[in-house]
């Protein structure tokens, strides 16, 4: 095991070591449920999805105009018209089969189906209504012309979802023209949430003077597990209690799959949750070579995975980022390589580093011209949640780089969807 000394701390644990080792540790039950398709958004798909049908079932007409055969289209054009007997007309989810004989024509909408002996459809562009039952066409045409044909979109037999697929809403719209009303996913994770410190309150409203913090951390977590696919139970705040706290514990190890505790993560006399956690459980690494989120520590209580975080918002964020969220994804069978959303920048300033410490650095991301650059938020405390809102990217420094250079492009995975336009000067 690579281990370097830091203060406060005996040895800690590269981050990619750290983090290799707690997820190959825990050992996850993929356990599946059969939900309806219209709950399904960014669910996880527990099965392969074959089609049963073909889509469409029948050959449609792609273009509002008229079902023809092909041959009696030959040699026409705006200077050879020729004329078609109209003996019907078709609207979309309306069918009658028509039996066209030569140069008849049945006027049909986009959509629908499009008689036996018809094989193309000539757009309305390309003709004129001369009376009722008279219509000329001024183009030749090939077999299929306009016509969806017959599985054209899905073959039955067709796999058309695979196994581990995020569902999106495309996904959910060709389920439901497959005619499944429900489909198999692996369950949410249930991740229990804990918040320690006598320090700590709930309330918004303090009076003036009050030392207490306001605990904002459980409600950041719970909508990064819901952004992920997990489930948040919240446990609340416990106070700097040894047995409040290990009661706590022992409650969310058993209802949940994953259990997040907050605060009480250093080496200080106050720290109560390490000594709880090695007295029930069995602590892999406490203390990563990572900044922030240095006191992280990974344990394992009853077979299920616990991570120490750090109290300091922007350090419990990080803690989240990097060890819970791949924790996630193992438990609902996702690849983590494929999910983060990453850009490549230019950084507007030197970024230093320490070598031997994986280092993130919040970043502004920003468009200039047809460039991506990148600069760093001034404000970097652990605790300093707002540049956490200024952030809209996150660089990582891996240990074995001692900074970026001014202009060097670098990868930044992005926090937030939106990259703003800005003049590189200002």
């Amino acid at each position: 095991m690579s281990a370097s000394p830091m203060e406060g701390f005996k040895e800690t644990t590269s981050l990619r070591i750290a983090l290799t080792k707690f997820l190959d540790s825990v050992q996850v039950n993929l356990d599946t449920e059969h939900i309806n398709i219209e709950n399904s958004l960014k669910r996880v798909l527990a099965e392969d999805i074959s089609a049963e049908y073909n889509i469409p079932q029948f050959n449609r007409a792609a273009m509002d105009g008229y079902a023809i055969k092909a041959e009696d289209s030959r040699g026409a054009s705006f200077e050879n018209p020729i004329r078609f007997k109209i003996v019907g007309r078709l609207e979309a989810g309306f069918f009658q089969n028509f039996k066209i004989k030569s140069f008849e024509a049945v006027e049909i909408m986009t959509g629908a189906r499009v008689p036996d002996q018809a094989d193309c459809v000539i757009m309305a562009e390309y003709t004129k209504r001369i009376s009722e039952d008279i219509v000329e066409i001024y183009q030749q045409l090939p077999p299929g012309a306009n016509i969806d044909q017959v599985g054209s979109d899905v073959k039955k037999g067709e796999t058309i979802l695979t196994k581990g697929t995020i569902i999106e809403p495309p996904d959910i719209g060709l389920l439901k023209a497959l005619r499944l009303r429900t489909v198999k996913v692996y369950k949410k994770p249930k991740v229990g949430l804990i918040s320690t410190g006598d320090e700590l309150t709930d309330y918004i409203e303090l009076d003036n003077g009050e030392s207490k913090i306001i605990e904002t951390n459980q409600i950041m977590l719970s909508n990064y597990i819901l952004e992920d696919g997990g489930e948040p139970l919240k446990y609340g705040i416990i106070r700097d209690n040894f047995d409040d706290i290990k009661k706590s514990i022992s409650k969310a190890v058993s209802e949940c799959n994953i259990i997040l505790l907050t605060g009480g993560s250093s080496v200080g006399k106050k720290d109560l949750v390490p000594k709880i956690i090695r007295e029930i459980g069995i602590i892999l690494t406490h203390g990563v070579s990572m900044k922030p989120g240095k006191p992280t520590g990974l344990a394992l209580v009853q077979g299920k995975p616990l991570i120490i975080m750090p109290g300091y918002s922007v350090a419990c964020i990080i803690a989240y980022l990097v060890f819970c969220r791949p924790l996630i994804y193992k438990f609902l069978s996702i690849n983590p390589e494929l999910t983060p959303i990453s850009v490549n920048a230019y950084l507007t300033n030197r970024v230093p580093s320490t070598a031997g410490r994986t280092d993130f650095v919040r970043v502004n991301v920003f468009k200039h011209g047809e460039e991506l650059y990148a600069t760093p938020i001034r404000s970097t405390g652990s605790g300093i949640l707002s540049s956490m809102v200024k952030a809209n990217g996150l660089l990582e420094i891996p240990d074995e780089i001692e900074g970026y250079e001014e202009g060097d492009k670098v990868s930044v995975k992005l926090l937030r969807r939106q990259i703003p336009e800005k003049d590189i000067n200002e």
